[in-house]
């Protein structure tokens, strides 16, 4: 049964998906082709027991180290444990870090993108958003935990306390997104994994959030949505990504910038406190 050494456990909305690319492209590392296996943070799947889980890895070559990238465990009040618990406290975490307020917007309108956020704004879906606590979930999307994702001591120190500060390697997204900072950010990793380099083309970023516009373009995204299954059908694999890309390509917009202002007062109102206790670990958000 081949279980993962490596962990890259979040944040959502903080590279996580363009990391899981790269080094889907290094021939020592296997990330299964679904990304986010979900299986320590979901009721249902880990009910499935481990075999399920290890089915994810099953086509890792001998010698590969497997990795899962499921940034929902990060949040989780019991993952940490149940990861060592199963494949032992040795594993290697990674952690990539953003902006508390940047993060949680990229959410929201990555939620919004798929209709299951239904607040008019930014400042009321945080306000409705009350859970600060987080053990296991049903749905992807449920509960939204804007702002717990974004409180990162207290889920860092859950890793840390498990797994040990020297196999846990915290990551800031603008670091990485920065002018080379792609490439020095996996340097740092292949070393932490302890394997080898590889080439990085700066400036790779996967799952960018993008919003639904209003108007006309709204419909007819709602509508490409809900003929999801059946276009699947008609234009299977390869053929459906291409399509759905093209077409989405020509609806989607980037979401609008959050005011400067309102991005200042919400990191009062929520993140301020957790922020200055990150900034123990040395990663600083102001």
């Amino acid at each position: 049964m081949t279980l993962p050494e490596a962990f890259c456990v979040g944040a959502q909305k903080a590279g996580t998906t363009t990391l899981s690319e790269i080094f889907k492209r290094h021939d020592q590392v296997f990330v299964p082709p679904m990304k986010e296996a979900h299986y320590f943070e979901n009721a249902p799947n880990f009910e499935k027991g481990p075999e399920w889980y290890a089915a994810h890895f099953a086509d890792a070559e001998p010698g590969q180290l497997a990795m899962d990238f499921t940034p929902d465990y990060l949040p989780s009040d019991v993952c940490a444990k149940r990861i060592a618990g199963l494949c032992g406290d040795d594993c290697k975490i990674i952690i990539a870090l953003r902006h508390p307020v940047d993060r949680a917007f990229s959410q929201y309108n990555f939620y919004r993108r798929y209709d299951v956020e239904k607040a008019p704004s930014f400042e009321q879906a945080l306000e409705a958003d009350t859970v600060r606590s987080f053990s296991e979930c049903q749905v992807w999307h449920d509960p939204k935990l804007y702002v717990l994702r974004s409180l990162y001591f207290d889920a860092i120190t859950r890793f840390r306390d498990v797994f040990s500060p020297a196999n846990v390697l915290l990551l800031k997204f603008e670091d990485v997104i920065a002018l080379g900072g792609q490439a020095k950010a996996v340097e740092e990793i292949t070393q932490f994994l302890g394997v080898d380099p590889i080439n990085v083309e700066e400036g790779q970023r996967s799952n960018v959030t993008l919003a639904p516009p209003p108007g006309a373009k709204r419909t007819i995204y709602s509508a490409l949505r809900q003929m999801r299954e059946p276009l699947k059908r008609m234009a299977p694999g390869q053929s459906y990504d291409r399509v759905r890309k093209w077409a989405l390509g020509r609806i989607l917009e980037r979401p609008t910038k959050l005011d400067p202002t309102l991005r200042q007062d919400l990191f009062e109102r929520y993140f301020k406190e957790d922020a200055e206790k990150l900034a123990t670990l040395g990663i600083v958000y102001t």
